[in-house]
C-alpha cells in the first residue's frame, strides 16, 4: 500500500510528456530517387543569407559600409582609393535576412543564425552553415570565437549536450559501420567493448574511439577558462537515446584531409612512412542512400561539450595556416566540422535501446569555415601561397557557378547540369542543395576602404545565393508502437524501488541501533514506537511450573496486561486523532498555498510578459538610439570635416588675397616706374622729332622762297605768265562737265629741266565722274545731285558754277529734279604765284597755308604724348 500510494503521488506531480511523433522512427529511404521525386512537390525555402560587419581596427580608418536598417546595408565607393573600371562607382544597397553590426555579440549571432539549425538537428533534420568572405574578414572568429566568448560552434555543442542531458546513451551503444551508418548494441556488449579497448595489451585502434580513452590526452582536456552556454532546446523526444559523433576535415588544394587522424598508436614504420609522405588524402564515397561522405574518416563519440571542444582545438592545430600581408593567421583550407546526432527509440520497458538498425535516425549539422578569397596583387604571395590562393579562388568560383546554375534551373525552367564534381567542396555538399536539409550562409565583411572592390563581388555572390531555393526537408516518418512516456515511467518505478529499499535499510539500521541502545542500558528493546514492550506471556514457563503458581496469580497477570493494552490503545487513538488534525491542517495549508501559487504564478506570467515587452521596447529604443548616435557621430564628423575644409579654404583665400594684394602693389610700382620711364623717353623722342621736323620745314621754306624769287624774276621779264592754270578739254556726259583730269600737268613748263628745285605735290582729283543716278524709291524718297559748270575766261581765270538740287522719283516713270542753290567759284587773276586753291565739289574752297606760316603749335605735342601714354598703359 505504501508503494502504490507513493507511486500514484509521484505520477500526479509529474507532468505528462507531450505526445511527439518522433518517439519511434522507421527509416523509409530505401528508394532514394522515388523519395526525391516525391519531395520535389513540397514547398521550397530560400537560402537564408546573413551579414556580419567586423569592427574597424583603428580609429582613423574610414568605412565604406553603412548600415541602413537591420536588413539593409549600403556600399559606398571610397573617394580616396582607386577602383578598377569593372567595379561599381555608385553607392549600392544590399538586403540580407539579418545584418549584425560591430556591436552585436556572439550570443546574438548564434541565437538567430545557428539555434534553428540545432533545433532541426535534435529533431532529425540536417543543416549546413557556410561562413563566406574575403580574407581577414572575421569568418574563423565567427565560427570558433574565443574561450571566453565562444562562437557558433562551441555554443552549438553546449546547446546540444544541454538539451540531451540524461538522455545520452551509454558509450559504444552506437558504433559506425564504415558505410556512413551506425549499428546498435546492448549495454552489456557496449561495456565489454569498452573494457576491451581499455586493456593496455590491445594494439588495434578502434575508429569509434570513445572520449573515455582520450581523457588522459593533453589535447582533449577542456580549456578551464572556457565559458559555456547554459541554454537548451525544449521539446526533444524523451523516449529516445542519443549519441553525438564528431568529425573534422579540411579541403586543401582540392584534397580532403582528416584533422582528427591520430597516428600515435600506429607502428613505427608506418609513422616514419607517414612523416615522409605527409598526411594522406581521403576519398569521397557514396552510400546506399546516395549520400556522400569521406571514406576512412574518423568519427569520435563525445560525452560532453568540453570533450567536443577539445577535439575542435586539436583539429584546429592541425589545420593549415600561414601569414600573409593581410592576415597573420590566414586559413589556407576549407574547414568542415560535422556533428552527427544518432537517436533510436527505447524498448517497451523503457530501459535499453531497441535493437533494430532500421529504427535509427541520423541527423547531421555541418559548419563550414570557407577560406577567404584573396588577390595576389594585395597579398604579395608567391610559391606555395600562390598555389593555395589559386586553389581557394577556384573552389569558390565552382561554388558560385553551381549556385548560379541552380538559380537558372529554378527561374528559367531549364535542366542544366550542375557542376558539383568540379570541386570537392561542392561535391561533398551536393545533397544539401538538392533538398536534404536547411542551408544558411553568413557573409563576413571588413568595412575598410581598401577592401571595397573585393566586397562588390561578395555582394553579388550573396544576392545570387539568396535567389536560390532549396526543397524543404521533412522529419522522417514514424511508426508509434509503444506507449509514450515509458522512459519516465521506468525511471519513476526504479526510483520508487530504490526509495523503498533505502527506507527498509534505514528501518533495519534504526532497529538495530535501538536494540543496541537498550542492551547498553539494560532494558528490553521496544518493538513499537507508540508503546512499550509487553512482558512475555510466559517469560519462564519452567519457573512457573516449578513454583506451581496458582490460577489466581495467572488471572492477575492477564488483567494487568489487559489494562496496559487499553491504555496503549487510548494513547494510539489520541495520536491518530492528533495526526489526522495535523494532516487536515497541512492539507488546508497546502490548498491555500496552491491557490496563492496559482495566483502569483498568473501575476508573474503577466509581469514576465510585461517585462518582455518592456525589454523588447528597450532593445528597440537602444538600437534606435545607437543608430541615431552613429548617425549623429557621422554628421558631427562630417561637420568637423567641413569646418576644417572651410577653415582651410578661408585660410587659402586670405593667403591668395594677401598674395594678390602684394602682387598688385608690385605691379603698380612696376607700372608707375615703367610709365614714368616711357613718358620721359617719349617726351625726349617727341622733342627730338619736333626739332627734326622743324629743320625739314625750314629747309623746305627756304627752297620755296628761292623758287618764288626765281619765278618773280622771270615774270618780270615777260608779259605772259608762265604759270597759269590750264583747263583740260571737257568731256560732256549728258550735259554734265568735269574738272580737268590733270590740272597741274603743264603748270611748270617754263622751269628748266636742269633745275634741281623740287616740284610741288599734285593735288588729288576731286571732280565728279558721273552724276548720281536715281534708284527706285517711293514717291516720298529724295536724293541730292550736284551739277558743275566750267567756263574759262580771257584773263586766265577759271569760272566754275555748281548747281545743287534734289532728285525725286516721278509717279509715272523716270526721275524729276529741282535745283535748290548755285555755288560759284572763280580763281583770282594771277599776278604772282600764290597759294594754290584746292577745290572740293559741294563745299567751300580751302587753301593750303604757306610753310612759313606754320608754327610749332601746329603739332599737338601734348596730345600725341597722351595718346602714346594711353596706348602703352591701357589700364591707366
Amino acid at each position: 500500500m505504501r508503494f502504490s500510494s507513493k507511486m500514484s503521488f509521484k505520477l500526479q506531480d509529474q507532468k505528462p510528456p507531450a505526445p511527439s511523433s518522433a518517439t519511434l522512427v522507421k527509416i523509409t529511404r530505401k528508394n532514394s530517387s522515388r523519395t526525391r521525386s516525391l519531395r520535389g512537390k513540397n514547398a521550397r525555402d530560400p537560402v537564408e543569407v546573413f551579414c556580419r560587419l567586423r569592427p574597424m581596427g583603428e580609429l582613423h580608418e574610414k568605412s565604406c559600409v553603412e548600415q541602413i536598417s537591420d536588413e539593409v546595408i549600403q556600399l559606398c565607393p571610397p573617394g580616396t582609393v582607386s577602383v578598377s573600371r569593372s567595379a561599381n562607382r555608385t553607392a549600392t544597397q544590399h538586403t540580407f535576412k539579418k545584418v549584425y553590426n560591430s556591436d552585436c555579440t556572439q550570443k546574438d549571432v548564434f541565437n538567430q543564425l545557428s539555434l534553428p539549425l540545432v533545433h532541426d538537428l535534435l529533431h532529425g533534420k540536417n543543416g549546413l552553415l557556410f561562413a563566406y568572405g574575403i580574407t581577414n574578414s572575421g569568418k574563423t572568429h565567427t565560427i570558433n570565437g574565443t574561450p571566453e566568448d565562444g562562437g557558433i560552434l562551441p555554443r552549438t555543442l553546449d546547446i546540444i549536450f544541454n538539451s540531451i542531458g540524461d538522455l545520452l546513451a551509454k558509450p559504444f551503444v552506437f558504433r559506425p559501420d564504415k558505410s556512413n551508418w551506425f549499428t546498435v548494441h546492448t549495454e552489456a556488449n557496449a561495456r565489454a567493448h569498452q573494457d576491451a579497448i581499455k586493456k593496455p595489451k590491445s594494439k588495434k585502434k578502434n575508429k569509434n574511439k570513445s572520449t573515455d580513452d582520450t581523457q588522459g590526452d593533453d589535447s582533449s582536456s577542456p580549456d578551464s577558462s572556457r565559458i559555456t552556454d547554459q541554454s537548451l532546446v525544449q521539446g526533444i523526444v524523451e523516449d529516445n537515446s542519443y549519441s553525438v559523433f564528431i568529425s573534422y576535415f579540411e579541403i586543401y588544394n582540392n584534397y580532403v584531409y582528416d584533422l582528427l587522424d591520430d597516428t600515435s598508436d600506429a607502428p613505427q614504420s608506418l609513422l616514419a612512412l607517414r612523416a615522409h609522405r605527409g598526411p594522406q588524402a581521403k576519398n569521397m564515397r557514396e552510400d546506399t542512400r546516395h549520400n556522400l561522405y569521406v571514406g576512412g574518416g574518423i568519427e569520435i563519440e563525445t560525452r560532453t561539450a568540453n570533450e567536443a571542444y577539445a577535439l575542435l582545438g586539436r583539429g584546429h592545430k592541425m589545420r593549415r595556416q600561414s601569414q600573409t600581408n593581410l592576415n597573420h593567421t590566414s586559413s589556407r583550407s576549407h574547414a568542415i566540422f560535422n556533428i552527427r546526432l544518432v537517436q533510436s527509440p527505447l524498448d517497451s520497458n523503457g530501459e535499453e535501446v531497441l535493437q533494430d538498425k532500421s529504427r535509427i535516425v541520423v541527423s547531421q549539422l555541418s559548419l563550414v569555415d570557407l577560406a577567404g578569397s584573396e588577390r595576389t596583387s594585395r597579398t604579395k604571395s608567391g610559391g606555395t601561397q600562390l598555389r593555395e590562393a589559386g586553389s581557394i579562388n577556384s573552389s569558390l568560383m565552382v561554388l558560385r557557378t553551381c549556385i548560379e546554375t541552380l538559380r537558372d534551373n529554378q527561374t528559367q525552367g531549364c535542366n542544366k547540369l550542375v557542376p558539383y564534381r568540379d570541386s570537392r567542396l561542392t561535391h561533398l555538399f551536393k545533397n544539401f542543395f538538392e533538398g536534404e536539409g536547411k542551408v544558411r550562409m553568413i557573409i563576413c565583411l571588413n568595412p575598410r576602404n581598401e577592401d571595397y572592390e573585393e566586397m562588390t563581388y561578395v555582394m553579388k555572390f550573396s544576392e545570387l545565393t539568396q535567389s536560390v531555393s532549396v526543397e524543404r526537408s521533412e522529419a522522417p516518418k514514424q511508426d508509434i508502437t509503444f506507449s509514450v512516456g515509458r522512459r519516465r515511467a521506468n525511471l519513476v518505478y526504479k526510483s520508487s524501488l530504490q526509495q523503498l529499499e533505502e527506507e527498509r535499510k534505514m528501518k533495519l539500521a534504526e532497529e538495530e541501533a535501538i536494540a543496541t541502545l537498550d542492551l547498553a542500558i539494560g532494558r528490553e528493546p521496544v518493538k513499537h514506537p507508540f508503546s512499550v514492550a509487553l512482558p512475555p506471556l510466559a517469560p519462564d514457563i519452567d519457573k512457573y511450573l516449578m513454583r506451581e503458581l496458582s490460577i489466581q496469580e495467572f488471572i492477575k497477570l492477564l488483567r494487568d496486561r489487559s489494562t496496559m493494552r487499553g491504555r496503549l490503545k487510548e494513547a494510539v487513538n489520541k495520536k491518530q486523532t492528533m495526526f489526522r488534525q495535523m494532516l487536515v491542517a497541512i492539507e488546508e495549508e497546502r490548498d491555500q498555498l496552491r491557490l496563492s501559487n496559482t495566483k502569483y504564478t498568473t501575476e508573474l506570467d503577466g509581469k514576465e510578459e510585461e517585462i518582455k515587452l518592456v525589454n523588447e521596447r528597450v532593445r528597440n529604443l537602444q538600437k534606435r538610439n545607437d543608430q541615431l548616435r552613429k548617425t549623429t557621430d557621422t554628421y558631427l564628423q562630417a561637420k568637423k570635416d567641413l569646418e576644417l575644409d572651410l577653415q582651410a579654404a578661408e585660410q587659402r583665400f586670405e593667403e591668395e588675397k594677401q598674395c594678390g594684394e602684394r602682387f598688385k602693389c608690385v605691379l603698380q610700382d612696376i607700372l608707375y616706374h615703367e610709365k614714368a620711364k616711357w613718358e620721359s623717353r617719349m617726351r625726349l623722342k617727341i622733342s627730338h622729332n619736333e626739332e627734326e621736323l622743324l629743320m625739314i620745314i625750314r629747309e623746305k621754306d627756304s627752297a620755296l622762297e628761292e623758287i618764288r624769287n626765281l619765278i618773280e624774276d622771270e615774270q618780270a621779264g615777260s608779259q605772259a605768265s608762265s604759270y597759269y592754270l590750264m583747263t583740260s578739254p571737257y568731256t560732256k556726259h549728258n550735259g554734265i562737265g568735269d574738272f580737268p583730269r590733270n590740272p597741274d600737268k603743264n603748270s611748270f613748263n617754263t622751269v628748266s629741266k636742269a633745275s634741281k628745285i623740287p616740284f610741288p605735290a599734285r593735288l588729288r582729283k576731286k571732280t565728279l565722274q558721273s552724276p548720281p543716278t536715281c534708284k527706285k524709291f517711293s514717291s516720298r524718297t529724295t536724293d541730292h545731285c550736284n551739277l558743275p559748270y566750267h567756263e574759262p575766261t580771257v584773263n586766265g581765270t577759271d569760272f566754275t558754277q555748281l548747281y545743287r538740287g534734289d532728285l525725286t522719283c516721278a509717279r509715272g516713270s523716270g526721275t524729276a529734279g529741282q535745283f535748290t542753290e548755285v555755288d560759284t567759284v572763280q580763281t583770282p587773276e594771277r599776278t604772282a604765284v600764290k597759294d594754290i586753291p584746292r577745290f572740293v565739289v559741294g563745299s567751300k574752297p580751302t587753301y593750303i597755308p604757306k610753310l612759313s606760316e606754320r608754327s610749332k603749335s601746329s603739332i599737338p605735342v601734348s596730345t600725341s604724348a597722351n595718346r602714346l601714354s594711353r596706348a602703352l598703359n591701357p589700364r591707366t
